[in-house]
């Protein structure tokens, strides 16, 4: 893979991670008392790590270990739908509700953000197989 593809999926598996360990830690901090949530952060940074994992590990298996590399993109790319449907869901409801007092723009537009971003690295992960599908035998 790569160099600019392994850098796209750093950062939209960075993206992803820190967007989830900053609204889950923001929401525990406001659902709990401050004692209770103290430690919510490390939870939240774990759950983020693994949510966004189907992105940066396919970025980080080295390029010489080729049938490893294979299969970790396949099914990295089967993962991806995992956050790619729930940022559809938040897309769809803010999306629902445009037009009323509760819409929250930078809701949207982070949700929309995100949803291109693993849309993109779908594409990204799988694309090289349909390359060397289409590459004429030589």
């Amino acid at each position: 893979m790569p160099r600019a593809q392994r850098i796209a999926l750093l950062a939209c598996g960075i993206a992803l991670a820190a967007v989830t360990i900053m609204m889950g830690a923001t929401f525990t901090y406001l659902a709990e008392s401050a004692t209770r949530a103290a430690g919510s952060w490390v939870f939240w940074l774990f759950f983020g790590l693994a949510f966004a994992a189907p992105l940066w590990v396919p970025a980080l298996v080295p390029p010489r270990f080729v049938m490893a590399s294979r299969m970790v993109r396949w099914v990295s790319a089967i993962l991806v739908l995992v956050p790619l449907r729930y940022i559809a869901a938040v897309l769809l409801h803010q999306y629902r509700l445009f037009g009323s007092g509760n819409f929250a723009p930078a809701v949207f537009g982070g949700a929309l953000l995100l949803f291109v971003g693993c849309a993109l690295a779908v594409v990204v992960l799988v694309m090289p197989e349909f390359r060397r599908k289409a590459a004429p035998a030589a």
